[in-house]
């Protein structure tokens, strides 16, 4: 049963009195599973009933600080990770327990180089790119390839630092760095050039295969688009074989043009060049990626155009990162994450740990309510001022890396709060179908933040809580797959149906048989 209340006061919006109603009233809502909370309210011996329910407070902490944090880690990362379009598939996965294959370096001609490119949290810089554990979840049909075809066939697997700047180190991750998105992205962007230049300079006559799931696809797809417009030196678009973007936070609108693959597989061609493969369980007609179509030199539409049967795209209706209303608040808030490529020095001195040290309800005490609706109301400069008190406070026993961890995440709290206020009091619009939100803490607190319009703001949070199943489910190999959200599959061209991994898998086969068959191999290895 949930604890009754009492609570006396001389003003509900005193700032300790007002924050200990909220953590009451979080708790009770959320860690209870019976009982009523009864708020009462009068004007007498409040010091004594605050005694009393901050110690009641403090006794449940300790009990529940654990679940609080994962949480805490998982709505904080949601909110950031889909206006930042990311994927931080680390907080549903165990990143220490990582698989793959270890192949040895290059050392001839291949005819054929495949490259994965895995999402937020799964990478970084310093991996060994010879060590090939695919998109990380799912089939890993980059190093099957490899190994079914060891002398045509190499595989390798793009480092970069996989982040989503301050909030992505709440949960576990494999960032080294706590980079923004946009700087993490671009990296990844300038490795992949880097590397696929290298191999033409090597083996011109080489083709290639690139894949990618969210960060990932992004990145795979920045890649595709780079070397379908001759930004790779020695490279164009006819030494790609095929791509696959599973998720792509940069995907364009879907129209009503049908093609068919060279594979026989039927697609919806994209504005930009890709062609959708629609999902058994719908296309999202309309939306594109969170962070708004790809473009070339501020160019829509040609990214890849010309390539139309080489590049393939992949996505839910409700999933955010893929399937976002065009011109929408989370599109605006992803876009100025993206745009992030100049990090200050406070991502560099806050570590690898970032806030993961930090028990952040605690160390923000009572400015936490206070900066949330400074967030959800539009106010930069109060969300800058809150979270530096909290990072400078004398009385706070973070170190320095974590008060720099503290004020890097203010930052990014602050461009989610321009956005907001930038939006000039639009209809908040939001991706996919309806769904029922399972949460009633944080319907109950955002309709609070802003009694002026509580509604709109409810409507986005389905999308928030349930985010990382919906962005998961491409996968078989995926413990979220199979429950009631997966996982999500694509019928081929007999009939049969089949998750997204295993389709591409199959394609890419198919593909890598024909190009083998018409002779080219040995005009390769003889390079």
């Amino acid at each position: 049963m949930c604890f009754v209340v009492s609570l006396r006061c001389f003003s509900f919006h005193s700032g300790l009195v007002y924050v200990v109603f909220w953590v009451v009233v979080l708790f009770c809502v959320e860690f209870c599973e019976q009982g009523v909370l009864i708020v009462l309210f009068s004007f007498s011996i409040y010091r004594f009933y605050l005694f009393v329910i901050l110690s009641l407070i403090l006794t449940r902490l300790r009990k529940t600080m654990k679940r609080l944090q994962k949480s805490l880690a998982i709505t904080a990362t949601s909110t950031i990770a889909l206006a930042a379009a990311l994927t931080p598939t680390a907080h549903a996965l165990n990143p220490d327990t990582l698989s793959g294959v270890q192949f040895e370096p290059q050392t001839q001609c291949k005819d054929i180089h495949i490259i994965s490119v895995a999402g937020t949290g799964e990478t970084n810089s310093n991996d060994d790119p010879n060590f090939v554990y695919g998109l990380r979840i799912g089939e890993n049909y980059t190093a099957n390839l490899a190994l079914q075809h060891p002398e045509t066939v190499s595989a390798w697997q793009l480092p970069y630092s996989g982040s989503v700047g301050a909030v992505g180190t709440l949960g576990k991750s494999r960032a080294e760095a706590p980079l923004p998105y946009g700087l993490s992205r671009q990296n990844g962007v300038t490795t992949g050039i880097q590397h696929i230049q290298d191999i033409k300079n090597a083996c011109p006559n080489t083709k290639f295969i690139i894949s990618g799931f969210s960060q990932g696809a992004h990145i795979a797809g920045d890649i595709v688009a780079a070397l379908n417009t001759g930004k790779i030196k020695g490279a164009s678009g006819d030494d790609l074989l095929s791509a696959y973007l599973i998720s792509d936070p940069a995907r364009s609108q879907v129209t009503n043009t049908t093609l068919t693959t060279a594979t026989g597989q039927t697609g919806l061609l994209s504005q930009n060049g890709e062609t959708f493969i629609p999902l058994d369980q719908g296309t999202p007609l309309g939306n594109e990626g969170v962070t708004g179509p790809r473009q070339v030199d501020g160019q829509h539409n040609v990214a890849f155009a010309g390539m139309e049967d080489k590049v393939m795209s992949f996505c839910h209706p409700n999933d955010m990162a893929c399937s976002s209303v065009p011109k929408s608040l989370m599109q605006g808030i992803a876009q100025s994450f993206n745009e992030n490529t100049n990090p200050n020095h406070n991502y560099y001195q806050m570590g690898k740990t970032g806030l993961q040290d930090v028990n952040v309800p605690l160390v923000m005490g009572v400015r936490l309510l206070p900066i949330a609706k400074a967030v959800v109301q539009g106010d930069p400069d109060k969300v800058t001022r809150l979270v530096n008190e909290v990072a400078n406070h004398r009385l706070n026993s973070m170190a320095f890396q974590q008060r720099e961890a503290m004020r890097a995440l203010g930052q990014e709290l602050t461009a989610i709060a321009t956005q907001i206020r930038n939006y000039d009091g639009r209809v908040l619009p939001y991706a996919g179908s309806n769904l029922e939100p399972k949460s009633r803490v944080f319907t109950f607190m955002l309709g609070s933040l802003n009694p002026k319009d509580p509604q709109q703001k409810q409507n986005l949070v389905p999308y928030l809580m349930k985010f990382f199943p919906h962005h998961l489910s491409y996968f078989t190999q995926n413990d979220i797959a199979q429950t009631e959200f997966g996982p999500w599959t694509v019928k081929d061209d007999s009939g049969d149906s089949m998750t997204v991994d295993q389709w591409i898998e199959k394609d890419i086969n198919a593909r890598v048989d024909a190009y083998l068959e018409n002779g080219s191999s040995q005009e390769t290895r003889d390079q």
